[in-house]
């Protein structure tokens, strides 16, 4: 699962903002409803997880774009995971604590090009 780390400090900042916040589509940023008609409604739009794999691999996109230079560069800010993470509360639908929990197991860390 890939996690846009920019603005954030840690994981769970991260995860908030990829799952919590929500968008309000309206005015001239409707939503056209296929169930309406094609019509155009005020809608919200975000994001959660349906389901979870026994091993859950995060990547961290540490890639970002700066609009006044044009140029791509590297988030290279300290940025912290816990050991422990209970994602139910990012999930569709409430699930089990053992469905939704895991511990670190691992962390690779890419170097040169």
């Amino acid at each position: 699962m890939p996690i846009t780390i920019q603005g954030s400090t840690c994981l769970r900042e991260s995860l908030e903002a990829s799952f919590k916040n929500r968008e309000l589509l309206c005015g001239p940023n409707q939503y056209k409803c296929e169930k309406c008609d094609n019509q155009y409604r005020d809608a919200e739009k975000y994001s959660q997880i349906k389901s979870l794999p026994p091993i859950l691999t995060l990547s961290l996109l540490r890639f970002a774009y700066d609009l006044k230079t044009y140029q791509r560069y590297k988030e290279t800010s300290r940025f912290e995971f816990p050991i422990e993470i209970d994602l139910a509360e990012f999930m569709e639908d409430s699930v089990s604590k053992e469905e939704s929990c895991y511990e670190l197991f691992s962390v690779i860390i890419h170097s040169g090009s």
